[in-house]
């Protein structure tokens, strides 16, 4: 039998492992790279929302919303017996007050986002520098509110008020007064509830 030769591979010139190696390094880097600036942007993306939901920012960067803190501070959703305190994010947007689902931040941002363009348009276009001209603008902001409100089924009062907690022989006229609306799927918390956010300076 004639014997078979066998092909052993040339040694690989160093000039080409060198490549070899320089190009797993600029990948591992750019890999590297791609997720520390993902990490970045997630985390500035939610300390944004977040600040951008507070009442810091919200009663005193927009001049349009100075009226507004202040008819917060008189209502009890700033000062109650709980000692709880609902944020302007916790009520204007939908989900800050809960934890979201991925898909519900998204919601979130975008919503943000909406809404966030239309408060610079107003603040540039007809700003509310008076409580006279806050007074006169009242009404149609509330009315946006109770639409928003509808629209989400009080998804933001829900993020804090859970109707199935009222129980026990404390909460008995809760139960009862709430009983048709603790298994409804869409809820108008404003039917009752009007006006517990801001209380008129008048």
């Amino acid at each position: 039998m004639a014997q078979q030769r066998q092909h052993v591979a040339a040694p690989e010139p160093d000039r080409t492992r060198r490549r070899r190696g320089r190009r797993g390094l600029l990948l591992t880097a750019a890999a590297a790279a791609f997720v520390f600036l993902g990490v970045a942007a997630v985390t500035l993306t939610n300390t944004f929302v977040t600040y951008t939901s507070t009442d810091r920012f919200c009663g005193t960067t927009c001049h349009s919303m100075t009226w507004a803190a202040e008819t917060y501070k008189r209502s009890p959703h700033f000062d109650n017996r709980v000692g709880v305190r609902a944020t302007c994010g916790d009520c204007h947007i939908p989900y800050d007050a809960n934890h979201p689902t991925p898909r519900q931040y998204i919601g979130l941002l975008l919503f943000k986002a909406d809404r966030g363009a239309k408060d610079v348009w107003g603040e540039l276009t007809k700003p509310i520098r008076t409580e006279d001209a806050w007074e006169q603008r009242r009404p149609q902001l509330a009315a946006t509110v109770a639409h928003f409100l509808k629209t989400y089924g009080s998804v933001t009062c829900r993020g804090c008020h859970t109707l199935e907690a009222f129980s026990g022989p404390r909460n008995a006229m809760m139960q009862l007064v709430h009983r048709d609306v603790i298994q409804a799927d869409t809820v108008d918390c404003l039917q009752c509830h009007t006006g517990v956010g801001h209380v008129a300076f008048r």
